[in-house]
């Protein structure tokens, strides 16, 4: 996953464009990465589905959500819809699925306060934490 100023991206660029698939759960984007990605393992491709899953139908404009990117953490706005792009960037690769995002806070201890406070609580593999409701931070 990257993050830059204007949105958020998830890889899984070759199973193409999501709206166009028939999708009921995130098994459904599993068995997709499976078939374009064999060579990932089978924990790749299910946290690839559970990602995508998340940045495609779980994921409403106007939900801070907490990208986890390794360290640091950041805390963003959704801001619009889903899309994706054909273009592959040279930077990005297949990281194609992509939402707009405003970003809040890029400090990891101001993250993780805000994440606590929400009672969330770190998961391996999660990349797309969505905050129950919204958390005001003190500045």
């Amino acid at each position: 996953m990257c993050l830059d100023l204007k949105r958020i991206t998830v890889g899984w660029g070759r199973i193409g464009d999501l709206r166009r698939l028939k999708l009921e759960d995130p098994e459904d984007i599993e068995k997709k990465i499976a078939a374009k990605y064999p060579e990932q393992s089978r924990r790749q491709q299910q946290e690839g589905g559970n990602s995508l899953w998340r940045l495609f139908r779980e994921v409403c404009v106007g939900d801070l959500v907490i990208v986890s990117v390794g360290r640091p953490h950041f805390l963003v706005e959704i801001t619009g819809d889903y899309r994706f792009t054909s273009y592959r960037d040279p930077f990005l690769g297949s990281q194609q699925h992509e939402r707009p995002v405003r970003v809040i806070a890029t400090d990891t201890e101001a993250v993780r306060k805000v994440w606590r406070e929400a009672g969330g609580e770190a998961r391996r593999g999660a990349t797309l934490v969505l905050l129950p409701e919204p958390v005001i931070l003190q500045r």
